[in-house]
C-alpha cells in the first residue's frame, strides 16, 4: 500500500492537482494554488427543520416530518444506511449517537414504508458490536427489522489525504510540506458516492479538539476511514491502522501541546472528500449535546432539540448556530486579539473585496459553503421551527447551574486557542501567517 499504489488505484489518481484547484480561495495559499474556487456559493434557499420538546424519540421523528414526501422520493427503492457516531465504543454515552435518535429515524422511515435499513459504523479497535451493545442499539431489533454492519464489510477504496506532519519548532506552523495529498487511507465503499444506499448521518453536536465541532458531515468524513479490512480479526490483520491516518494530521508538537498545521490539513481533507461523502440526509440530535473536552470527554448541554434536512451543510449550519460557535470563537484571544469569525475573500491585491456573513469555523464547513456544496448562509436557510437564537438564549441558565454564569455558547475545547494560532488561522492567502 505504497504511495504509487494509492495514486494508481484512488479515485484521485491523476487528479490530485485537480482536487487541489478546487480548494476555496481562502485556503489556496496553503495548497500552493492561485486559482479561484471552482463554483460559487448557493443562492437558493434550503429548508431545515428544528424541533424542541421533552420526548427524545418524538422530536427526532417530528423533525423529519416536514420532508416525508421528499425523503420518500429521494430514497426510492434504495436501502437506507444510518451512520451513527460511536466514537467511544459505547463506554461514554454522551459521546455517542443516542439510541433514541436511531429509534426516531427508524420510526419515521417505517411511517413512510421504508424498512430496508442498516445501521453501520466503524470503531477504533474493532469494538463496533460492543459499541452497539453498550449504546443499546440491539434493543431496536424488538421493534424494527434493522441490520447492523461494520462499514468495512462491503469493501473500501484507497484515497490520499494531507498530512504535513509536525513542525520542528514548537508554536511554528510547518504548514504544508507538499502541494499534493500524500498519506493513504481506506474509505468505506458503503459511504462513497455513487452509492447504493440512501445515507443518513446521525450524531449529536459536540465540541471537537481539532475541528471545533463534530456535526453531520464530520461524522461522515472522518468516520469513513476504516481501521481494518478484515473485521473478523480486527486490529490483528496485516493492514495498517489506516483510520489513524485521518487523525495523525491533528497531532501536537513537543510537550507544550501546541498544535501544528495538521488542523489545516484535516480541514483540507474533509473539504476535498465532501462531494464524495456528503450524506443524503442529516439528523443532529441536540437533545443533549457535548461541550468542553469533546469529542469524548466533554460535559452535557441540554437543549432538547433535533435538527434535520436533506441539505447536510444547511443542517450543520443551523447546528453551528445553536452551539453559538461564532460567539465562542470571538471570545478566544489569538495573539491577544479576538478571533475573527468570518472568512475574507480577496482579489489580486491585499484588500478584502467581500466578507461572507458566515462563521469562519468550523473551517471545513466554511470551505464547503464557498464551493456551493450546500447552503451555509443562515439568511438563505428556511428554519422550520423556533429561531436558533432562542436556543442560544436558553444556554446561560443552564450554564449558571454549572458555575459558568452567563455563558451563551458551547464551551470550546481547551486546545482551540492554540489551534487557531498555528492550525488554521489563515485569513489572507496572499499574506500567509507563519509561512
Amino acid at each position: 500500500m505504497n504511495r504509487r499504489h494509492f495514486l494508481r488505484t484512488s479515485a484521485l489518481a491523476g487528479g490530485a492537482a485537480l482536487a487541489l484547484n478546487r480548494l476555496p480561495i481562502v485556503n489556496q495559499a496553503r495548497a500552493g494554488s492561485s486559482l479561484p474556487y471552482a463554483t460559487a456559493p448557493l443562492s437558493t434557499t434550503s429548508p431545515v427543520s428544528l424541533v424542541t420538546g421533552s420526548d427524545h424519540v418524538d422530536i427526532v421523528f417530528q423533525a423529519l416530518q416536514p420532508f416525508k414526501k421528499q425523503i420518500a422520493a429521494a430514497i426510492g427503492n434504495r436501502p437506507v444506511l444510518i451512520k451513527p457516531n460511536c466514537v467511544s465504543h459505547g463506554s461514554t454515552a454522551l459521546a455517542d449517537t443516542p439510541v433514541q435518535c436511531i429509534e426516531g429515524i427508524l420510526e419515521f422511515l417505517k411511517s413512510i414504508g421504508k424498512t430496508d435499513v442498516t445501521v453501520a459504523e466503524n470503531c477504533p479497535g474493532g469494538l463496533l458490536m460492543t459499541a452497539f451493545s453498550n449504546d443499546g442499539y440491539f434493543a431496536l431489533l424488538k421493534k424494527y427489522p434493522v441490520r447492523f454492519k461494520d462499514l468495512s464489510q462491503e469493501g473500501s477504496r484507497p484515497f490520499l489525504v494531507w498530512n504535513s506532519g509536525m513542525s520542528a519548532a514548537v508554536g511554528t506552523s510547518s504548514y504544508r510540506s507538499t502541494a499534493n495529498p500524500s498519506d493513504g487511507v481506506l474509505i468505506s465503499k458503503m459511504l462513497l458516492k455513487p452509492r447504493k444506499y440512501f445515507v443518513i448521518s446521525a450524531c449529536r453536536p459536540k465540541t471537537h479538539n481539532y475541528q471545533i465541532a463534530t456535526l453531520s458531515y464530520k461524522n461522515m468524513g472522518m468516520g469513513s476511514a476504516l481501521e481494518n479490512q478484515t473485521i473478523y480479526t480486527p486490529g490483528q490483520s496485516g493492514w495498517t491502522d489506516v483510520k489513524q491516518h485521518m487523525h495523525w494530521v491533528a497531532s501536537s508538537a513537543g510537550s507544550s501541546g501546541v498544535y501544528t498545521s495538521g488542523c489545516q490539513d484535516l480541514c483540507d481533507t474533509l473539504y476535498m472528500l465532501a462531494p464524495l461523502l456528503g450524506p443524503d440526509m442529516s439528523v443532529i440530535d441536540a437533545y443533549q449535546g457535548m461541550e468542553g473536552s469533546g469529542p469524548t470527554g466533554g460535559t452535557a448541554v441540554n437543549q432538547q432539540a433535533a435538527i434535520a434536512g436533506l441539505d447536510w451543510l444547511a443542517v450543520d449550519r443551523v447546528a453551528v448556530e445553536i452551539m453559538n460557535v461564532a460567539t465562542a470563537i470571538t471570545n478566544v484571544l489569538v495573539n491577544g486579539q479576538p478571533s475573527d469569525p468570518t472568512a475574507y475573500v480577496y482579489n489580486n491585491g491585499n484588500t478584502p473585496t467581500q466578507q461572507w456573513p458566515w462563521p469562519m469555523y468550523p473551517a471545513a464547513l466554511n470551505y464547503c459553503g464557498q464551493a456551493g456544496y450546500g447552503q451555509y448562509d443562515l439568511n438563505l436557510i428556511d428554519v422550520l421551527g423556533p429561531a436558533p437564537s432562542t436556543l442560544q438564549a436558553a444556554l446561560p441558565n443552564q450554564h449558571a447551574a454549572s458555575g459558568n454564569t452567563g455563558l451563551n455558547y458551547y464551551q470550546l475545547h481547551p486546545s482551540i486557542a492554540e489551534e487557531l494560532v498555528v492550525g488554521y488561522g489563515l485569513r489572507n492567502p496572499l499574506n500567509p501567517v507563519n509561512a
